[in-house]
């Protein structure tokens, strides 16, 4: 199949690593070519994580001191939601105090990076977003720890290849858009296991051209690969929301 142009797009870091692994599920899924029984699954794990963040809010503001009774309508889990809970009460007043005295808690920040990243996609209106569960941050010492939730278990294979670059568009995004960042750290919240995994050697300097620099080499790869639009197997096909219409799917991934 031909290359295709498509309209300026707000690039988030899902639709960004999707255009690096298969650029026949990004056209699907980006010109909205699926039809919607096909995302039913997408649909739940969507709902599920939209719940999950209201209850992390929930949590924050009351500091952990939320009691729920559970029925057989619950979207979320309730081992989910006992993690979550766990992991704020335990936790996170530990991380508090490692990030510095005055360190602010910032659930759910939306942000968007407007500025040109060479080489581009050919899009001129396109744009860089991120929605960051959890941020500590510390004015005084410019000190950010970046929290992510992951409903599922985490594998150690994904978390440095897939993870670790989400978690670095974030510090980007933060540091450009809400606040200046010396020293970052990333961490991942597993839902069901109730680890906590880190990213970085705990805290970290931050480095402005280094983010950018990755940045523009996962732009330049999602560039290359929408050239020509075809399937390609990857260790993420059994998650595709398109993978019932993949010509090359197997199932055995």
């Amino acid at each position: 199949m031909s290359s295709v142009r498509l309209d300026p797009l707000p690039w988030s870091w899902t639709r960004l690593s999707l255009a690096q692994r298969c650029s026949y599920a990004f056209f699907l899924e980006t010109t909205s070519l699926i039809p919607s029984d096909q995302k039913g699954w997408k649909r739940k794990e969507t709902e599920i994580g939209l719940a999950l963040h209201r209850l992390a809010r929930l949590l924050l503001e009351r500091q952990g001191e939320v009691t729920i009774t559970f029925g057989d309508d619950w979207i979320v889990p309730p081992s989910i939601f006992l993690s979550l809970q766990d992991f704020v009460v335990k936790e996170l007043p530990k991380l508090k105090a490692m990030v510095g005295p005055d360190t602010e808690l910032l659930p759910e920040l939306q942000i968007r990076l407007d500025e040109k990243l060479e080489p581009d996609f050919g899009w001129p209106n396109g744009f860089i977003v991120g929605s960051l569960d959890l941020s500590l941050y510390s004015p005084t010492t410019k000190t950010c720890l970046i929290i992510d939730y992951k409903t599922g278990d985490l594998d150690e294979a994904s978390l440095v290849s897939y993870y670790r670059p989400q978690l670095e568009l974030y510090a980007l995004l933060f540091h450009r858009g809400y606040a200046p960042i010396e020293r970052i750290g990333l961490l991942l919240r597993a839902g069901r296991s109730s680890e906590s995994f880190w990213l970085t050697d705990q805290f970290e300097d931050f480095s402005l051209k280094s983010s950018i620099a990755h940045l523009q080499g996962h732009i330049a790869k999602a560039h290359e690969n929408l050239r020509v639009i075809q399937p390609t197997k990857n260790g993420l096909c059994r998650y595709c929301s398109v993978r019932s219409r993949c010509p090359i799917y197997e199932g055995d991934d």
